[in-house]
């Protein structure tokens, strides 16, 4: 079995209470932004490569059936993103409709993931998700290159004192000191759990590593990437554990 790095000095993280999830290890997400991809993520099988199944909302239509009774057929616990436009949403939502889609999932998904710089307008929703034993991912995306370490660890302590289960990261690692600063934020002194990966150049080769790392959570694919440094989601622990060995 897989396990956590071992964790920076004076570090004691508190993970995220979520029926049925003990985290023993890296996590594997899942991320369905296809009907394609949705139809495969009914398929999956606890106790499988993967724990998590990511549905971003802000690409899919929306089932007739709601997305509430929607998450509750799928097999493994829910993480559930809708996206703005200008945080790489595919969608255009009105803010009103984002805060009444993420309200509707509360204490059914597993967790809902929003921006941290998203708190102005969604501070409250992540208020009520805490309430409702929906845990709440505050997230940073840098499309365009990486950020220095000062400025990750900033942000991190802002997603910390905000709230946060869990700080996630994705920024581009076209080089390798981009890629030294997401492993340098994995093992400074923190309470709150960091999701870390990369996009670009070193993309690809960096998800296997953060999670072994400490990434507590580790984003793939099913029919396609959502994302450019995607691993297939079954493949990723595989990939772990050969680094590992």
């Amino acid at each position: 079995m897989l396990t956590l790095a071992k964790k920076a000095r004076n570090q004691t993280l508190n993970f995220p209470e979520i029926h049925g999830v003990v985290w023993d290890g890296p996590k594997v997400v899942a991320t369905a932004h296809t009907s394609a991809g949705l139809k495969e993520a009914s398929s999956l099988k606890k106790g499988g490569p993967v724990d998590f199944i990511e549905i971003r909302a802000d690409a899919l239509p929306v089932p007739e059936e709601g997305w509430a009774a929607r998450i509750g057929k799928l097999p493994l616990p829910v993480i559930f993103t809708v996206r703005s436009t200008h945080e790489g949403g595919v969608k255009l939502i009105a803010s009103e409709e984002r805060v009444a889609m993420y309200r509707s999932v509360l204490g059914v998904a597993a967790m809902i993931d929003f921006e941290l710089q998203s708190l102005a307008h969604l501070g409250g929703i992540k208020t009520e998700a805490l309430a409702n034993n929906t845990a709440v991912i505050l997230s940073m995306h840098n499309f365009r290159s990486g950020s220095p370490l000062s400025q990750l660890v900033y942000r991190c302590r802002r997603a910390e004192r905000a709230g946060a289960s869990i700080f996630k990261v994705a920024m581009q690692t076209n080089y390798a000191h981009e890629l030294s600063a997401l492993l340098g934020l994995l093992d400074r002194a923190r309470t709150v759990p960091v999701s870390a990966m990369g996009m670009g150049v070193l993309g690809r080769a960096s998800r296997p590593v953060l999670g072994l790392a400490g990434s507590i959570l580790n984003y793939g694919y099913l029919d396609e990437p959502a994302a450019p440094g995607q691993w297939p989601a079954q493949e990723l622990p595989g990939a772990m554990k050969l680094l590992s060995t």
